[in-house]
């Protein structure tokens, strides 16, 4: 992608295991599929949340838990996570145009894992202030490349100041159609120079 301004969603490729599928897979039916769940933070945050309120489960419920403990530790046990991989690669070529802001799924804790991988690569991140003040933003335009925003749909709005001429690099994609409303309403209104989404694909070893 050049660095001229692009009226829809570009795309970048993320290989999934034949692994990892499957525990995606499996959480799926295990827990609320309507949440869409596509990020190993969020998938993990999830099974988690239903093993703490499973506590005082009944033993008719034991199966359940097991399934939910048996894919923690699957997903812990696997290797380096590809949509972080994939993710990076875009936004090092991505901060050669411009601004790039890294949009999350809703969970703090998908923020915080995407800031820290980035943060482990050398590449520096910036937390997100709303309604910041054109000249304070003028102040650091200098930087060269500047910090990656990492953030969530939720904390964004597309009059923001910081999204002008920015590139938006979806970790996850859009989930619903507010989320989708909003990424074709940023860019067709000019308010972002591109978005772009990644595509779940079978990883090599699968094909």
């Amino acid at each position: 992608m050049s660095g001229e301004r692009h009226a829809n969603p570009e795309t970048y490729s993320v290989p999934l295991s034949p692994a990892e599928r499957s525990i995606f897979e499996q959480a799926a039916r295990l827990l609320d599929k309507r949440d869409g769940r596509r990020s190993r933070p969020a998938v993990h945050s999830a099974l988690m949340r239903l093993l703490s309120t499973s506590r005082e489960a009944s033993p008719g419920d034991t199966g359940e838990i097991d399934v939910a403990w048996n894919l923690v530790d699957s997903l812990e046990g696997l290797g380096p996570d590809p949509r972080l991989i994939a993710m990076t690669e875009t936004v090092l070529q991505q901060r050669r145009f411009g601004p790039v802001i890294v949009v999350t799924g809703s969970l703090r804790a998908e923020v915080e894992y995407v800031r820290d991988h980035l943060a482990a690569q050398g590449v520096r991140t910036e937390p997100l202030t709303l309604h910041e003040v054109p000249e304070a933003r003028a102040a650091t335009s200098g930087d060269s490349p500047s910090p990656v925003i990492v953030a969530t749909r939720n904390g964004l709005e597309t009059n923001e100041s910081l999204l002008q001429d920015a590139t938006l690099v979806y970790f996850t994609t859009p989930r619903s159609n507010t989320d989708d409303a909003w990424l074709l309403s940023a860019l067709h209104t000019g308010a972002v120079r591109a978005a772009i989404i990644p595509i779940e694909k079978p990883s090599a070893e699968a094909q």
